[in-house]
């Protein structure tokens, strides 16, 4: 394969349904039109727009890189064929993950106004299956080798080639990495990931039922109520439990059942009302993600040891039972404020997590439907890109941090493979910072970072899209004072190297 130099531009062809008021405030929230737009205005459409399937040049978008994918893609233009000499003819205000058929999708809306010159037509045929298959444009930096891991313009594999691992015949392709922004999606004749779709199906539901929440950046964005309920955001499968003659019957919201101990949960909840609850994956005090939660119920598997199910309170005389826990299962109340218009900043400012708050209107708590808000705590301050490349002639990388300080450690042996499986990695501190040769072609980047300190430990919060939190934790090997650096999605280490 021929090596080409600098980012990689990469332009693809690709080949019970929620109202469209419901996805006007979505629009006007976040592509802020210059006047406000209502459901008489636009049509709205949507696109099976990427999956985890490998394309036709043998790149695939892995699924960890799907819900960043799915931030990119909002606000970006619309266009037919790629043909960006011309002016879009929509705008992606939307995203969601999904799973369909057994397969990954990031499903993107769109819309177009009604009074745009020929918008009854493309209409028309979306809804015919004329036009029918998509494509995005967007840009990456790191085509990953799937058998290696190494950037594939660098090392030994071809894709679509066979190659024998551990006596399997194995076809090599390349994962999209580093990817740093979506320039459009285009309606097209015919496209490189099998089965795109351009659909009416305005479904906002993930396969798991959960609803997407939508992001508030300031709380004067929430619809008027008298009272809110204010919960902490934590990531995790959200569960409905029906009232049933003889106790209760769990189910994610897309009604699949869910098998949960539950023997004494109907003597501890009034029974005559169905109730809302979130299941989240831990290991010790640690959360995990839903996505290893899903793994984990699938086969037990995974960095999560046990699960919690946090209940939504239905009114304030329950809030006396908040830290009691159920006894038969790990399950307790959600902490919880009810709160007043004015009292909301404050409820918020004391109940979220690192992840925010979410609020719900008084009259909607017996609903999945929510808002997220994520406050600015001043806990964490925003960094200068963070770099971490490959020393030239070295297996070593250098971690660069401009912050405050200028912080460089030596991460020693460091393998990006096995960084995103969360294996740990010891490194050194460099003092002072120096300028230190390392390989362009083998670096990651992350644009926005937060760095905190905890004492001599360091955080990097860089979005669960590009690798969640990243640690810098002081350790003793062999009486040297040294660091891991490692994702936090692994059990807290001891001292002890598993590299």
């Amino acid at each position: 394969m021929t090596s080409p130099r600098g980012r990689l531009v990469a332009q693809l062809d690709l080949q019970n349904q929620s109202s469209i008021a419901e996805l006007i405030p979505l629009v006007n929230q976040r592509i802020k039109p210059p006047t406000p737009l209502s459901e008489s205005d636009l049509f709205i459409r949507a696109m099976y727009i990427l999956s985890d399937q490998t394309n036709a040049y043998g790149g695939k978008f892995p699924v960890d890189e799907h819900a960043r994918l799915a931030e990119l893609l909002i606000d970006s233009p619309v266009l037919v064929g790629h043909r960006r000499d011309l002016l879009p003819i929509g705008r992606t205000f939307h995203a969601v993950c999904l799973e369909q058929d057994g397969r990954n999708w990031v499903k993107s809306y769109f819309y177009w106004l009604k009074s745009a010159e020929g918008a009854e037509t493309l209409r028309d045929n979306i809804d015919a299956g004329i036009y029918k298959e998509c494509s995005i444009g967007f840009v990456y930096g790191l085509p990953e080798c799937t058998i290696c891991g190494k950037d594939i313009r660098l090392c030994a594999h071809q894709p679509m080639q066979r190659y024998s691992i551990n006596g399997e015949s194995t076809e090599c392709c390349f994962n999209y990495r580093q990817i740093d922004r979506v320039l459009e999606t285009s309606l097209v004749y015919r496209g490189a990931i099998p089965d795109t779709s351009i659909t009416r199906d305005l479904a906002i539901r993930k396969s798991t039922g959960t609803p997407e929440p939508v992001i508030l950046s300031a709380l004067s964005q929430l619809p008027s109520a008298d009272r809110y309920l204010v919960t902490p955001r934590y990531d995790g499968i959200d569960i409905k439990l029906t009232a049933c003659p003889h106790g209760w019957s769990l189910s994610r919201l897309n009604g699949e059942l869910v098998d949960l101990p539950i023997d004494q949960l109907a003597a501890s909840l009034t029974p005559d009302k169905d109730r809302f609850a979130r299941l989240v994956g831990f290991r010790g005090r640690e959360r995990f993600s839903s996505r290893h939660l899903e793994r984990y119920l699938a086969d037990s598997s995974g960095p999560i040891s046990r699960t919690t199910l946090y209940i939504y309170p239905l009114d304030e005389s329950e809030l006396q039972s908040l830290q009691k826990p159920i006894e038969s299962l790990a399950c307790r109340f959600i902490r919880s404020r009810f709160v007043t218009p004015d009292q909301l900043e404050s409820a918020v400012a004391e109940i979220a997590t690192r992840d925010g708050a979410e609020i719900r209107p008084l009259d909607q708590t017996a609903s999945a439907h929510c808002y997220l808000y994520r406050p600015d705590t001043g806990t964490a301050r925003s960094s200068d890109p963070i770099t971490l490349a490959r020393l030239a002639h070295s297996d070593d990388w250098l971690l660069d941090i401009r912050q405050d300080q200028h912080v460089q450690f030596i991460i020693r042996q460091f393998d990006p493979a096995r960084f995103r499986q969360s294996a740990r990695f010891v490194a050194d501190p460099i003092l002072p910072p120096m300028q230190i040769p390392t390989d362009p072609q083998a670096q990651l980047t992350w644009r926005q970072a937060n760095l905190t300190t905890t004492g001599p430990s360091l955080t990097l919060s860089v979005g669960e899209k590009q690798g969640g939190e990243l640690r810098l934790q002081p350790i003793r090997l062999q009486g040297k004072p040294r660091y891991l650096f490692y994702r936090i999605d692994q059990p807290s280490p001891t001292g002890k190297e598993h590299a």
